[in-house]
């Protein structure tokens, strides 16, 4: 799914919906706006950059797209654009005859697997120990019981 938003002074970032690697069906959208009304982007034109946040690797650097009247930026991405799984800023600048107005940063996770948890919440498989035939099993140190203070 495509995350439309607003540009304002107060906006601190926003975050595109996960997607899988490889998927183009759905573009990239961003909704430019000034003092809260949509800017007429039908006659501007409109870039988009993607890199990762991680290498700093440039994915997409000036992919063009289009605006509309009602002040929506997209961008269409390609195979090539979505076939690395990470963590990517991504930012449309819109430049028309008589302004440039530049979305925030937004984030896009690309993922091989969108349904699979994060790394850090998969279980590691541990194995047991298999020791050889004849080998005594390892001591393992003994503390001493501590009881609590009868009263």
């Amino acid at each position: 799914m495509s995350c439309i938003g607003t540009a304002s002074s107060l906006d601190l970032g926003r975050r595109f919906s996960d997607r899988q690697v490889g998927s183009t069906l759905e573009p990239f959208q961003y909704r430019i706006e000034w003092h809260m009304q949509p800017v007429d982007l039908s006659d501007a034109v409109v870039t988009f950059t993607m890199t990762n946040c991680v290498t700093d690797e440039i994915k997409i650097a000036g992919g063009v797209g289009t605006g509309t009247a009602d002040g929506v930026a997209s961008y269409q991405p390609v195979d090539a654009n979505v076939d690395t799984a990470g963590l990517y800023r991504c930012q449309f600048v819109c430049t028309s005859a008589t302004a440039v107005y530049r979305s925030p940063m937004i984030q896009q996770r690309i993922r091989a697997n969108p349904d699979a948890p994060p790394a850090h919440l998969v279980p590691v498989v541990t194995l047991p120990i298999v020791l050889p035939p004849g080998t005594p099993p390892p001591t393992v140190p003994t503390h001493p019981v501590v009881l609590p203070p009868t009263p």
